[in-house]
């Protein structure tokens, strides 16, 4: 059931009706037997996997909180002696959850994802026939986002943020959460749960806020990004037939296609969300606009880029082998550049978790080590770019300033997206060489582009799009609130603007001539 279609809408009109029709304390029930339903329609077997992140997860927290209040009573009761004995038998059962519910989850998320490429390597390294199959698994619904959700629950509870949830039903609820439990956002439990349990009300500025985001999602996914997936798969796919400046434009409209169509899911869902009256984390704050590499992951996928900073990052800057390293770059490279070392070393370790997470491939782990060693670069010369811009009286707020960070902060991005569109590490690197050795940016201006638009002027429908977008997003970096403005206006001016925009998107998207409608990039994540 894709979110861009009929069936999703009546589906959503359906619990919505139900759950205001429901007494405010089992509303929570409409939305937990509702997510259900919506995630059996993808398939049933797949349910299994989402019980068992569910079911392992929930017991895990619940043993170690009961474990953590069991070693508070013992402690308070026992002498001095005995109290070093019990908190350290206390620490080793709480980690042996941990660790077994760890190894449980992500096993199965490592299985998946790796499943056909260990199968090759053990075909190559045995010769059975066995492991030389086409068969192909694919990835349950959403798996890599229910599953950090509940771990980062987990790990919480582990680190004695908060209690454990006592209600296993409850706690589905927060795993499973229809809206986001295709692609995200990764919501904490603390942000989330307190809005899916309580049973809201319903209220009409965030109702009328949740359609306003569903049609802007919708916007960006149909007018923008399905229609330029097709520029960019004909160029991508015959990249030796055309000059390395159009390869680096396909590049670089492709970073529009994928924005456009992870945020317009994300849009889409946080819009249904807000029928509820609950607001989703934001995942996205105008990437398109970053400065540098990591002001782009600051506002790239938000949500996963802190997963990976709380659970990932800090943890292991605090390591004890780091902590060890830590001390012996200090003393060796002086302080600043000995806490580098350490810093550098553990992003990097994020970024090819962020790459492996993409994919169970070499270019993904490529695309992570390119993102985490320009962030190192950056940091070992913060000091020298301050100092060459006090030198050149250059002012950080100065607007061409800005416009040549945001322009190198994009190809540097572009470059890092050869490797994650690509098929292969190889195809990754001959494009870029294709790129540089046959640039002549010549062919820019004589039609490079011609003989891929789809029919009925899709390519110019999307450019058209997207610069209405940007004149948007812009006018939102400026912190000027187009929302604001447009409900100040007159009531018919709204209901004629609206209804104008809903023609367009079934004009040019739904009923468009030669209009290809296409999953979603992260659904399969």
């Amino acid at each position: 059931m894709s979110i861009t279609s009929l069936n999703f809408a009546l589906f959503v009109i359906a619990v919505v009706i139900i759950y205001y029709l429901m007494p405010k304390k089992t509303r929570w029930v409409v939305l937990l037997i509702s997510s259900y339903v919506f995630y059996g329609f993808f398939g049933l077997k797949y349910l299994v996997f989402i019980l068992i992140t569910t079911l392992s997860t929930y017991l895990s927290a619940s043993f170690i909180y009961n474990e953590h209040i069991a070693c508070k009573l013992s402690l308070a009761k026992a002498g001095r002696e005995e109290k070093r004995v019990i908190s350290n038998s206390s620490k080793r059962k709480r980690k042996r959850y941990l660790v077994f519910s760890l190894l449980l989850n992500f096993g199965i998320l490592v299985f998946f994802k790796y499943f056909d490429i260990t199968k090759a390597g053990l075909f190559a390294v045995t010769g059975n026939q066995a492991f030389n199959t086409t068969s192909h698994l694919i990835l349950p619904l959403g798996i890599s986002f229910y599953m950090f959700q509940s771990v980062g629950y987990m790990v919480d509870v582990y680190w004695g943020k908060y209690k454990a949830e006592n209600n296993i039903f409850k706690f589905a609820l927060f795993v499973s959460f229809f809206p986001q439990i295709i692609q995200g956002p990764i919501s904490r439990y603390k942000d989330l749960a307190p809005q899916l349990f309580e049973g809201q009300r319903w209220d009409d500025e965030t109702v009328r806020d949740g359609v306003y985001s569903i049609l802007l999602g919708l916007f960006k996914k149909m007018i923008i990004a399905d229609r330029l997936a097709v520029l960019v798969t004909a160029v991508i796919g015959e990249y030796g037939n055309y000059s390395g400046s159009i390869v680096f434009a396909s590049m670089l409209i492709y970073g529009v296609q994928i924005y456009c169509d992870f945020s317009g899911g994300i849009d889409i869902v946080s819009g249904v969300a807000k029928f509820f009256s609950i607001n989703l984390t934001p995942n996205f704050r105008r990437p398109l606009f970053a400065t540098s590499i990591s002001d782009f992951w600051r506002r790239w996928h938000i949500t996963l880029g802190s997963w990976m900073r709380d659970y990932v990052f800090y943890p292991l800057s605090l390591s004890k082998w780091l902590g060890k390293l830590n001390k012996k770059s200090r003393k060796e490279l002086g302080p600043k550049l000995g806490k580098l070392v350490t810093i550098s070393i553990s992003s990097l370790i994020v970024y090819i978790l962020v790459g492996l997470w993409h994919g169970p491939s070499l270019k993904y782990i490529v695309f992570g080590l390119w993102h985490g060693m320009i962030i190192s670069t950056s940091l070992a010369t913060e000091d020298m770019v301050k100092s060459l811009k006090t030198r050149l009286h250059i002012r950080d707020k100065a607007l061409w300033w800005r416009l040549v960070q945001i322009a190198i902060t994009t190809f540097l991005v572009t470059i890092g997206r050869y490797f994650s569109r690509a098929e292969s590490l190889r195809k990754a690197l001959s494009m870029i060489k294709h790129t540089v050795l046959e640039f002549n940016i010549s062919a820019l201006f004589k039609g490079g582009f011609s003989g891929l638009d789809i029919s009925g002027g899709g390519f110019t429908i999307a450019i058209a799009g997207f610069a209405g977008l940007m004149a948007y997003e812009i006018l939102s970096e400026c912190d000027i609130s187009i929302k604001t403005k447009f409900e100040k206006s007159p009531a018919a001016l709204q209901f004629v603007s609206t209804f104008v925009f809903v023609c367009i998107l079934i004009y040019f998207g739904f009923y468009s001539k030669g209009f290809m409608p296409r999953e979603f990039i992260y659904m399969q994540y």
